[in-house]
């Protein structure tokens, strides 16, 4: 944090100031994940009397705040800082509705506003939309394995997951017990470390 606040202190105008990337250090990816949207940001302080900039939902709010910031004449920095940030993943369904909120908001001065989950603008939010469509019709007539799986097995108390792999599906159900079987051992001592299932062999 000594860091970070003598970096602050050196660059004029700063609206917002984060980091972002992936260590090339860690055992598996939530260790090396380093999207890091911690933001510093000196508007929120400076400017709490007069005005607030508050994120407009989960998703997108870094390119929000970021923008939103520039309108102010105030700059926004990425600073060379380590910092290790790990979370969990949220719902992807709102994503659209706040990509298209987003470019509502900044289209007079932005007509392409690139983020981290994809580039968002008139045609790119349009495709979006159809894809939505296309992929509800899709997974009507083609259910998703994971559809067919909540379905079968609603209401079991245990499950046996044969080839359970590092990241089991099973995960996501709530089932109470569950054992997995898996012949790789660094995928079984993977699933063990993040406690998918109640026993291993």
């Amino acid at each position: 944090m000594e860091d970070v606040e003598e970096i602050l202190q050196s660059i004029p105008d700063v609206g917002i100031a984060g980091v972002a990337g992936m260590s090339h250090k860690g055992r598996n990816d939530e260790e090396r994940r380093k999207w890091c949207i911690d933001v510093f940001n000196e508007v929120w302080w400076e400017e709490s009397n007069n005005r607030v900039i508050e994120p407009d939902g989960w998703h997108c709010y870094g390119a929000d705040y970021c923008l939103s910031v520039i309108q102010l004449g105030l700059k926004a920095y990425v600073i060379p800082v380590f910092c290790c940030h790990s979370c969990i993943r949220r719902n992807m369904e709102d994503l659209l509705k706040y990509q298209r909120r987003l470019y509502l908001k900044h289209r007079k001065n932005y007509k392409h506003i690139y983020t981290w989950m994809g580039e968002v603008s008139w045609l790119t939010l349009k495709l979006r939309l159809l894809h939505k469509f296309l992929s509800t019709l899709y997974v009507r007539i083609f259910p998703d394995v994971t559809i067919i799986l909540r379905k079968e097995l609603y209401g079991c108390d245990t499950v046996l997951d044969l080839g359970c792999g590092h990241h089991s599906i099973i995960q996501s159900f709530g089932i109470p017990f569950s054992v997995g079987v898996e012949l790789f051992e660094p995928a079984l001592q993977e699933s063990k470390r993040k406690g998918i299932h109640s026993q291993y062999i």
